[in-house]
């Protein structure tokens, strides 16, 4: 039987035993999946899950310390929809699909900033450069976002939210040692002080590494990444009324991060010191400030920020900088002002609308067009009409206007909505919840893809915005009162004018069109005799163009078990994780490499307080990855890692 079956078969299996066991034996805290359910990414304020028609997940700060995730992968992989890669070693290229769109199609937010890279080959973010600790949660949107986020929101959103100070002086240290020399260090000092809060969290992580790529030919060196970077936040809630504003709280976060990281040349000869002695350095830099308040009696909320980002990006080959037709240096900058409004129009109508304009700034040293760089601007605006007037139903209608300095204007639009029935009948159950969605959206090319475009092309011709087509309708039936969710959505997405990098030209239009199809099916569960938690993804994403020729990289079955269970009086947790994948394709010296795999890891975290009274919270964990040392490869002539193995400490102060 193939590996595929088998995993299908496993799955299908778990979930009747789930069941059938649930229904008769497990009981749950009802407060359990109330933080999960409240939901920030769609509209940028707090919205309820349970009402909203988009496919959603939230992963909270006690996720991410069950499996003491030292790389965003490890817990962003079990999400219905999410696909992980990696180019080589933890500082080399990391990325995620949804929905069989790479990440220059999804949205990545980190406290409001929206980081994505325009220094690099494509204009998205790099989650090497992300350390999972002290955050207080992290939101996935699936499907087109293009209404409340406008262009490279075609796959979806992920919205990372650093954690706020608590009242009182807390300190926090993790430290961690294992496989490869990894060595890291995390810290965390936070408050809260009458109407003051602030949070601060320097971090610093060194890997020894692995060789970046595969060279059977020699003996390759281990290719090295040493990542520093330092979060803060800064809130301030006023506590009095001004000019009939209330609730008003000013806020400013920064970020900065950088990191080096050891590569290999792909292009050049496998053993010469151009194949092992490449050096990237980056260097990342964002600020907001924004500015909350509620006013009209409290029936209208809303949000101005203002943001600036900026990345430098050095290559360096044997300590020198590099002088070939890749480029040596990079260059960026962003400008942003984004404005939303929730008004409250009655009890069950809701009106959201806002706007938001920025400016880009890209230079290539070494470029042979644009010697000053590359500038644009966008702006756009929306409105988005929510009703519950109608019993047990959640309507949304909304669209959004955007105007381009090169690319002109582009209207794009969403309808979602969603049913739950309420009474149990022959053929459905009660709570059972219907929803489904269209909306179309657009990504114009960015300034790296317009310096490097087709050079037979001129002016702009060939390089026109990607337009997407997307429609999705699927189910949610909460199981007990709501302590446990089965959940299954298809979706299909068709792109149109498609841009892709031809070897030897550059960037240039796609002919034909390109579509995703798959169907999503997650179940969830929580503190399962207070003890157990359980959840278990099956994705599957038929991804092509209109010649039948599958997007590389992404898998057509991807499975993924997570599980906790506390034990010894709850001191104890472990974690068991299972992720496999099939059918995914990548090419490389003219062979395709049909990717087939399963990775098995586990965290084993204890509680070690009681053995010194004067400390606040001490934890100690081991971690191991890749317990069965399965050789595998996520992208054609890149390694992955072996069996691997961590210790690590967190405490309290």
């Amino acid at each position: 039987m193939s590996d595929l079956k088998l995993n299908l078969l496993f799955s299908f299996i778990l979930i009747i035993q789930f069941f059938v066991f649930s229904n008769k034996y497990l009981t749950a805290d009802d407060n359990v999946l109330k933080s999960r359910n409240i939901v920030v990414t769609p509209y940028r304020n707090f919205l309820n899950n349970t009402m909203i028609a988009s496919s959603t997940s939230v992963i909270l700060q006690e996720d991410i310390d069950r499996m003491q995730s030292s790389q965003p992968h490890e817990i962003l992989q079990y999400v219905p929809g999410l696909n992980f890669l990696a180019q080589g070693n933890s500082g080399n290229k990391q990325q995620f699909t949804i929905r069989g769109f790479h990440t220059k199609y999804i949205r990545v937010l980190i406290d409001g900033i929206e980081v994505s890279d325009n220094t690099a080959t494509q204009s998205e973010f790099n989650f090497a450069s992300l350390m999972p600790f002290k955050i207080e949660r992290i939101e996935i949107l699936r499907g087109s976002q293009g209404l409340m986020y406008g262009s490279e929101a075609v796959g979806g959103v992920i919205n990372i939210i650093s954690a706020k100070g608590e009242k009182g002086l807390n300190h926090s240290l993790k430290v961690e040692y294992g496989s490869h020399e990894t060595r890291s260090a995390q810290y965390n000092l936070n408050g809260q002080f009458k109407d003051f809060d602030y949070s601060v969290s320097p971090t610093f992580y060194y890997e020894g590494g692995i060789s970046d790529m595969v060279d059977e030919s020699s003996t390759t060196e281990n290719d090295a990444f040493e990542n520093f970077q330092i979060v803060g936040n800064l809130g301030y809630s006023i506590p009095y009324n001004i000019a009939n504003l209330e609730n008003i709280n000013l806020r400013y976060t920064t970020r900065y991060m950088r990191d080096e990281t050891d590569y290999d040349n792909f292009f050049a000869t496998a053993g010469t010191a151009g194949f092992n002695d490449r050096v990237v350095d980056r260097i990342e830099a964002s600020n907001r400030f924004s500015f909350k308040f509620d006013s009209i009696n409290q029936k209208l909320f809303s949000e101005l920020g203002l943001n600036y980002k900026k990345f430098n990006r050095t290559y360096r080959e044997d300590g020198k900088l590099i002088a070939d037709s890749d480029g040596r240096i990079y260059r960026g900058r962003m400008y942003e002002v984004d404005y939303q409004g929730v008004l409250d129009l009655t009890k069950k109508n809701t009106l959201v609308f806002g706007g938001d304009w920025r400016n880009e700034w890209y230079k290539n040293s070494e470029s042979t067009r644009e010697k000053n760089g590359l500038t644009e601007w966008e702006r756009g605006v929306f409105i988005d009409y929510q009703t519950q007037s109608l019993k047990n139903t959640f309507l949304s209608f909304g669209g959004r206007y955007n105007e381009h300095q090169d690319y002109g204007d582009h209207f794009t639009f969403k309808i979602s909505g969603s049913y739950t029935i309420t009474k149990h009948s022959k053929f459905f159950p009660s709570s059972l919840k219907l929803k489904g969605s269209i909306a179309t959206g657009y990504r114009s090319p960015s300034l790296y893809e317009e310096q490097n475009k087709d050079v037979n092309l001129g002016g702009l011709v060939g390089l026109k915005p990607e337009k997407t087509k997307s429609y999705e309708i699927g189910f949610e039936q909460p199981i007990m009162n709501n302590k446990f969710k089965l959940e299954s959505v298809f979706f299909k997405i068709n792109l149109d004018n498609r841009i892709n990098w031809e070897t030897g030209n550059g960037y240039k239009q796609e002919i034909g069109g390109f579509r995703s199809q798959g169907i999503e099916t997650s179940l969830i569960t929580y503190d399962l005799y207070n003890k157990f938690d359980l959840s278990i993804s099956h994705t599957w994403n038929q991804s092509e163009n209109q010649n039948g020729f599958r997007t590389l990289k992404v898998p057509v079955h991807a499975f993924g078990i997570n599980s906790n269970y506390r034990f010894f009086e709850d001191k104890a947790n472990l974690n068991v994780n299972f992720h496999s994948q099939t059918g995914a394709r990548d090419i490389a010296s003219g062979k395709y490499a049909e990717g087939g795999w399963g990775i098995l890891n586990s965290t084993l975290t204890y509680d070690v307080s009681n053995l010194y009274n004067y400390l606040k919270s001490s934890r100690i964990y081991f971690k191991a990855n890749n317990i069965l040392d399965k050789k595998y490869h996520q992208m054609a002539s890149y390694n992955t890692y072996p069996r691997s193995f961590y210790f690590g400490l967190i405490q309290d102060f």
